[in-house]
Parts: C-alpha cells; sequence; structure tokens
C-alpha cells in the first residue's frame, strides 16, 4: 500500500470520525449542565440550556466541515496516486490516446497480460505485487509487446523478495495471445 492510499484512507477516516463524534458526544450538555450548578452555587453567570444548544449546533457544523475538507483531502491523495490529469487508465474510453496494435490492445492490455503471465511461474502469485504501468516499459512492435517491470512476491520460504520481469507477447487476434518469452530474475 502506497504513503498516497494510506493518507487518503487516513483523511478519510477523520473525515469520518470527526462529525460522528461530535454528533453522539451526548455528554456535553450533561456536563455543562453540573459545572452550571457548581456555579450557581458560587454566584456566577451561567448559559441557558438555549445558549448552550445554539453553540452546539455551530459546533456540529464546524465538524461536519472540517470532515468534508478531510474527505475532500484524502480524494486528491487518491486522486495523486491513480496520476492525477494525466492517468489514460482511468478513462476506460481513452484507448485511443497511445500506442495500440492492429487489434486495439493498448499498453495497459499487454501489462495486464504480462502480470497473469508473470503470476503463473511464481511460488506464491497470490502474494504478488506488480510495479504500475508508469514504472514500466512497455513498447509495441506490430501486434507484439515487450514489456520489462518488477513484482515483489514471496518466494518459497516466505520471504518477500522483488523480481525484474521481461515478459514478450504477441496478440494473434482480439482475445488470443501467444508468449513469446517471459524470464524472471
Amino acid at each position: 500500500m502506497t504513503v498516497w492510499i494510506m493518507a487518503a484512507l487516513f483523511m478519510f477516516c477523520i473525515g469520518i470520525l470527526v462529525p460522528v463524534m461530535n454528533i453522539l458526544n451526548e455528554n456535553d450538555y450533561q456536563k455543562s449542565e453540573e459545572a452550571r450548578k457548581r456555579e450557581e452555587k458560587n454566584k456566577r453567570t451561567t448559559i441557558s440550556k438555549e445558549q448552550w444548544d445554539a453553540g452546539k449546533k455551530g459546533r456540529i457544523k464546524t465538524a461536519v466541515i472540517v470532515g468534508i475538507i478531510c474527505c475532500l483531502i484524502g480524494a486528491g491523495f487518491l486522486w495523486i496516486e491513480n496520476g492525477g490529469f494525466s492517468s489514460s487508465k482511468s478513462s476506460g474510453s481513452s484507448k485511443s490516446s497511445g500506442q495500440t496494435d492492429s487489434y486495439g490492445h493498448d499498453k495497459y492490455d499487454a501489462f495486464v497480460v504480462a502480470e497473469e503471465v508473470v503470476k503463473n511461474n511464481l511460488k506464491s502469485p497470490s502474494s504478488a505485487k506488480f510495479c504500475s504501468t508508469s514504472e514500466a516499459a512497455i513498447s509495441c512492435s506490430g501486434n507484439t509487446w515487450r514489456i520489462s517491470g518488477w513484482v515483489d512476491a514471496q518466494n518459497s520460504f516466505g520471504a518477500t523478495l522483488r523480481n525484474n520481469f521481461n515478459v514478450t507477447i504477441t496478440f494473434t487476434s482480439s482475445n488470443k495471445y501467444n508468449i513469446d518469452n517471459c524470464s524472471i530474475k
């Protein structure tokens, strides 16, 4: 899990918890009531229930606004993690904004196939964490794609190791491909 995703989750949690905790805290008035009775004994000025309720509404509004701001900051962190404006992966209809082969496959299609090929050659495929497409080197010549990147996966002893992979695939139709090469080092 990247730092940006953890920051986003943290901000979402704060954004949800701040207003909820403020709204659910019903002991505020009871504590104030006890303090008011003490102050009456000491002949000090106290606030009325109406004044207290008006202040509580203001605190709830403030908590909700802080919660919304925290959620927006969290959404911004997720937006950064997904590449911001430069991510063509997030909009599924923008396949034409990059290199494609004659069957319409783009670098994301090739990368997904390469991930599957690499997973099939790992000791613990379920533990695999791949680099992003922006970190991978992906090139196309005709219908042949060359994908190089890294994968973190557990070995047979359970230790997580980073391995570099090189995969060459050739698409033979819109839904079929041949694996020309797969090396994991």
